[in-house]
């Protein structure tokens, strides 16, 4: 048998990792209500974990560690946030780094649109709040691609409300990146793109350019044929971060 993936194990955060940010949220939150009375939840990235029938027990440890601490800690929330981009094997030593394909995104995970779906029933099923999608979206340099990812992602995420999950709102993963420092650059994220004449995007940008998803979705003629919200009428809930 090969030898267990050290590097994986280590990686795995713990309850003493996650106690400060917990308490920090819950010292705000108090706070919030009491000099506002806004609404208060947080956002949790969600990797629609999966594994084999034999690896359950360690997908519940890895999925604990990672998420489920963190929806725990929601309760007397008054909404939770769910972050989704992608679905991430489980195996006996833990998460299982995606395997190349080419269709891969820019980042290396795996084309899971279906992931928003998974995700929000997950946290929904952990937590009984009210569901935001804080964040969703690929990493690609291709606009048709960009819309066929976006556009599943919604049916997957309206047949859980179909089924009953409570979900108030989508905010796409973004708008505008602009800057190269994150996974994918400047050119893999976005709505719109912006061409700058330097490296420091700081010195001047030119105009921005609309891509394909933006002229398909955010339009008030067509906002709402989005399968989520067609009940809703147009502009109702999506909205690019």
């Amino acid at each position: 048998m090969a030898e267990p993936d050290r590097r994986r194990r280590r990686r795995l955060p713990t309850p003493e990792f996650a106690a400060p940010f917990i308490a920090a949220h819950h010292a705000v939150r108090d706070v919030i209500r009491e000099g506002t009375g806004a609404i208060v939840g947080w956002s949790v990235a969600n990797g629609a974990l999966t594994s084999a029938p034999e690896h359950t027990e360690k997908l519940a440890e890895v999925q604990h560690s990672w998420e489920n601490l963190y929806l725990e800690a929601a309760a007397g929330d008054d909404f939770i946030g769910v972050q989704s981009y992608s679905s991430q094997q489980v195996d006996a030593n833990g998460l299982v780094p995606h395997p190349d394909h080419p269709d891969n995104t820019m980042t290396g995970a795996a084309y899971r649109p279906d992931a928003l779906g998974m995700a929000v029933r997950h946290t929904a099923a952990r937590t009984g709040l009210p569901v935001l999608v804080t964040e969703n979206g690929i990493a690609t340099a291709d606009g048709a691609r960009r819309i066929h990812y976006t556009t599943d992602a919604l049916a997957h995420l309206a047949r859980a409300m179909d089924d009953g999950v409570d979900v108030r709102g989508y905010l796409h993963w973004s708008l505008y990146q602009p800057t190269k420092n994150l996974p994918g650059g400047a050119e893999g994220w976005g709505l719109a793109m912006c061409r700058c004449p330097q490296e420091d995007t700081q010195a001047g940008m030119r105009p921005r350019q609309r891509r394909a998803l933006v002229r398909r979705y955010l339009s008030p003629q067509r906002c709402c044929h989005l399968p989520m919200l067609a009940r809703s009428g147009p502009h109702a809930g999506l909205y690019a971060a």
